[in-house]
């Protein structure tokens, strides 16, 4: 049997049910179970984003710490699952410090995804993998995505919270655009990497809203201004199970 190591931002947390009594950590090699392999582990790196996932000096960089537990534990096989912060914040970082529009903004994440999946297939090192898709947007109410982004964005951009969230108000920033923004993102990064012929996955049907496209399901969403899907068992086996069928079909017989 194969072993699995999944890295990605936050919502790599999702992945896979977690045994009992272990602890997760952010930052950390975390156990999970999915079927088919006989160990997964988890790299979940808060705040990361697929524009930054490249080779740098820094030693705590994602790169650095992807290749440093893939030296560590030699998977048979890896997810990487970056992208849902670009969509969720670093699109509006960018548009309200450069002082652009938001589709403007939304171009330049789109056009780092390509250096984005080579650095995956470099770090990968001749490894099977496959891409993790984004997950539909939580956030229902607009004034929780305003709440959002001013929290997480403010110190960096040398202003009150008061003030982002009039900048996005003047914007017109609203949760239809959010989600539209997460389902062109989205797109844009199956379709990349469909041209490099790597495999990928997302829980887009299981999770997401028929008539508001990018935006999920109220029973998959925390609530309040979390951004992520509700740590339930159904998303978690979910993920695991889409992980286990795309696995089966690069490794064969070594998955069983």
């Amino acid at each position: 049997m194969s072993a699995l190591l999944c890295i990605g931002d936050s919502h790599t947390r999702l992945i896979g049910s977690k045994p009992e009594n272990s602890r997760f950590k952010y930052g950390r090699l975390c156990p999970a179970e999915v079927p088919g392999f006989r160990a997964t582990h988890l790299l979940s790196i808060k705040g990361a984003t697929a524009a930054g996932f490249r080779q740098k000096d820094h030693q705590n960089s994602p790169f650095v710490q992807a290749t440093k537990a893939i030296k560590r534990l030699n998977p048979d096989f890896l997810v990487f699952g970056f992208g849902q912060v670009d969509a969720e914040l670093s699109c509006y970082f960018v548009a309200l410090r450069d002082s652009i529009n938001l589709e403007s903004a939304l171009e330049t994440r789109i056009a780092k995804l390509g250096s984005y999946l080579d650095a995956c297939k470099d770090v990968a090192d001749g490894r099977p993998f496959l891409i993790k898709g984004l997950n539909t947007s939580t956030l229902h109410e607009t004034a929780a995505l305003h709440r959002m982004v001013a929290r997480n964005l403010h110190q960096e951009l040398g202003l009150t919270k008061r003030q982002v969230v009039r900048a996005l108000r003047l914007r017109k920033i609203t949760t239809d655009v959010h989600r539209q923004l997460n389902t062109q993102l989205t797109t844009a990064l199956s379709e990349a990497a469909q041209a490099r012929n790597f495999p990928y996955v997302d829980l887009r049907k299981t999770t997401g809203l028929k008539e508001r496209p990018g935006l999920s399901k109220p029973s998959f969403c925390a609530g309040g201004t979390d951004i992520h899907l509700r740590l339930a068992p159904e998303v978690e086996s979910g993920f695991a199970q889409a992980i286990a069928n795309k696995a089966k079909e690069l490794l064969g017989t070594r998955l069983s």
